[in-house]
């Protein structure tokens, strides 16, 4: 958590921990020494506190966010409520975590739209989730292990059978009458072909026939046609996401994100004649070559198009993402862009429904999800703020196990030959369904 709050204010290759140094920390003694002024602490809480303060004397720069580098800051709100009282956990949020007024105001629409949406007896739902970690080419921003599809045909069918093998499994030992959400992402699942995707489908289908909330990410254009369309029409998908990431070209080029503007309004359009109820879209901020003339263009765009979900992602910069070393130059255009967010979402009456936050985030900001009312994803709203449980199938997914008073996950293997050739993830998957669930 301190290196955390060091990358609020600097880039990795600006501090280091070791040695001689500005800063050091004296667990025992409980003492800061900050530039050469000592300060005493009780608590970590108390270190964070006096830490974020020195550094924001000594940058001159503020972080929306406080001293906050959790993931999930609305089930922070939400413990602090449950705890206090919302006028107390209000003034816990400004004054110990140094959160703006913003973002405290933020947090509390979300909170309470989850109290509406997903009162307590709704949360003893359960949610499945299919992964497919495979795309036909690899984005320079994602540090995902994911897999190209044509260097990787063989460990994709393979991968295949093992997801159904598990689906077969698991499927007998969950109740199915919890049942509220399923959802298919990656990865782009619709990287897989018209034969594969209909096979995945009809096996989820086969196991889980209910009447609920469908997603399946289609993630790129380039990944989908009529024919992948009607079949996701068929199984019962009930919200697609297509996701762009911006509509300014030179962007994506420089990404190395191929989009074909023509297919994707083509695949748009045949989504809305094939009448999927929800569409999504996801945009990331702070990529390279975006600037506020052409996000402008590009919310004019989106305006144009009217979706009932839009998620803005701000851009973040993971080891292991080719854009990592080239990223710092897109810092300063971030909070202007989410400025104009704001103003977009509120002038089309979209609501936010979701947010979560990243480690090594472009000016230590954070995704959030908006919606038109009565058309929230209730997976994403019960995933972010862990409200239920999430049954995941798939190479590196965590299933969470979440009642009042018992949350327990476990996490099935990265590598996909682990996958592959273990089964103890499924064991003990199973076991605990029993346990749970009876």
């Amino acid at each position: 958590e301190i290196f955390d709050l060091f990358q609020i204010f600097f880039e990795d290759d600006e501090f280091s921990f070791g040695g001689q140094g500005d800063v050091y920390i004296l667990w025992k003694e409980k003492k800061l020494i900050f530039k050469g002024r000592e300060f005493s602490f009780e608590k970590k809480q108390e270190l964070k506190q006096l830490l974020y303060r020195n550094l924001v004397e000594y940058t001159g720069e503020e972080s929306p966010w406080g001293l906050l580098t959790g993931v999930r800051p609305v089930k922070l709100a939400r413990i602090l409520t449950e705890k206090h009282g919302k006028t107390k956990a209000e003034e816990i949020l400004k004054e110990d975590y140094f959160l703006w007024d913003e973002k405290i105001e933020s947090l509390f629409k979300i909170y309470e739209l989850e109290e509406s949406l997903i009162p307590q007896e709704k949360r003893e739902g359960i949610h499945c989730y299919f992964h497919i970690p495979f795309c036909d080419t690899r984005c320079s921003y994602c540090s995902y292990p994911t897999m190209i599809t044509g260097k990787n045909r063989k460990n994709l069918e393979n991968y295949l059978i093992h997801l159904k093998t598990e689906i077969e499994d698991l499927a007998p030992y969950l109740p199915k009458e919890k049942l509220q959400s399923l959802y298919i992402g990656g990865g782009t699942p619709t990287a897989l072909n018209a034969v594969e995707l209909e096979n995945l489908l009809a096996e989820i289908r086969r196991h889980f026939p209910q009447d609920v909330e469908f997603t399946v990410e289609a993630g790129r254009e380039d990944s989908l046609d009529v024919q992948k369309l009607k079949i996701l029409k068929d199984y019962g998908v009930t919200r697609i996401c297509l996701n762009p990431q911006s509509f300014h070209e030179e962007s994506l080029q420089a990404i190395g994100r191929p989009f074909d503007k023509d297919q994707f309004f083509r695949m748009y359009d045949k989504i809305l004649e094939l009448d999927f109820p929800i569409v999504n879209m996801d945009f990331i901020l702070g990529l390279p070559k975006e600037t506020r003339n052409t996000f402008e263009k590009t919310l004019r765009t989106l305006e144009e198009m009217d979706p009932e979900n839009i998620t803005f992602h701000t851009l973040s910069l993971k080891r292991g993402s080719l854009l990592y070393d080239q990223a710092k130059e897109f810092k300063e255009e971030t909070a202007k862009l989410w400025e104009m967010v704001e103003s977009f979402v509120k002038e089309k009456n979209y609501h936010p429904y979701y947010l979560y936050r990243q480690k090594r985030i472009l000016g230590n900001f954070e995704n959030t999800g908006y919606s038109k009312i009565g058309k929230e994803c209730l997976y994403n709203m019960v995933m972010t703020d862990e409200l239920s449980s999430i049954i995941a199938f798939g190479q590196g997914t965590n299933s969470k196990f979440i009642g009042r008073d018992f949350h327990q996950q476990v996490q099935s293997p990265k590598n996909i030959k682990d996958y592959i050739l273990q089964d103890d993830y499924i064991e003990e998957k199973k076991e605990i369904l029993r346990s749970f669930y009876g």
